[in-house]
């Protein structure tokens, strides 16, 4: 592993199986409050299982919400209660020895406040060491400035077919986190690797 990375992020790297998470959240308060989780568990590189679930939510989306994600206030007022979810979340997650994510702090936030209203005892995977490969990608790409998961997965040929829902982030997320390991085990060589360009939006104008 690369002699420069901080021992407690190359021990989080040699750690299995793994939990790849990924939330959406309400965007209102701070933290938002859960409206989408999803996560894919693996070890050596294959995926024991996935998990998904939209949690019910009858506040008032942030219309940004709902231009990211595509979800609709009324995909979400009849979705399964977030006690239920948390409840099969934790279930699925008591077997990971580390987790994953992009701006996984962020998500963390969201998941924590999410047991915290729900009076439930914190699961144990909350305590995890953990990896974020927002803060990996410099180690690897140190050439590059932007670092969003769309940027990365444009620039290493990642597959992206879906951009802010849950559970296709944290499949995304589960890639370039590999991509990610290759480079710093020197058995790929991302050094070279143009940064993408960013996209440039034309404002259409009415004649």
């Amino acid at each position: 592993m690369n002699p420069s990375l901080p021992p407690t992020l190359s021990h989080a790297l040699s750690l299995d199986p793994m939990l790849v998470l990924d939330v959406e959240g309400s965007g209102w308060g701070s933290p938002h409050a859960l409206i989408e989780i999803g996560a894919v568990l693996v070890a050596d590189g294959e995926v024991l299982g996935r998990y998904s679930s939209l949690v019910r939510y009858r506040g008032r989306l942030n219309p940004m919400v709902t231009k990211l994600t595509g979800l609709k206030q009324d995909d979400l007022v009849d979705a399964p209660k977030l006690r239920g979810v948390l409840t099969g979340f934790s279930h699925f997650a008591e077997s990971a020895q580390v987790l994953v994510g992009h701006g996984l702090s962020n998500d963390l936030a969201i998941v924590r406040h999410s047991y915290e209203i729900c009076l439930m005892e914190p699961p144990t995977f909350l305590q995890l060491p953990t990896v974020c490969t927002v803060d990996l990608a410099p180690y690897v790409l140190p050439h590059w400035r932007r670092r969003s998961l769309s940027h990365l997965a444009l620039g290493l040929s990642v597959p992206q077919p879906t951009q802010h829902r849950a559970l296709e982030d944290a499949e995304t997320t589960t890639l370039i986190y590999y991509r990610f390991k290759e480079a710093l085990a020197g058995t790929v060589d991302l050094s070279e690797v143009p940064e993408p360009a960013p996209k440039v939006v034309v404002a259409a104008h009415s004649s």
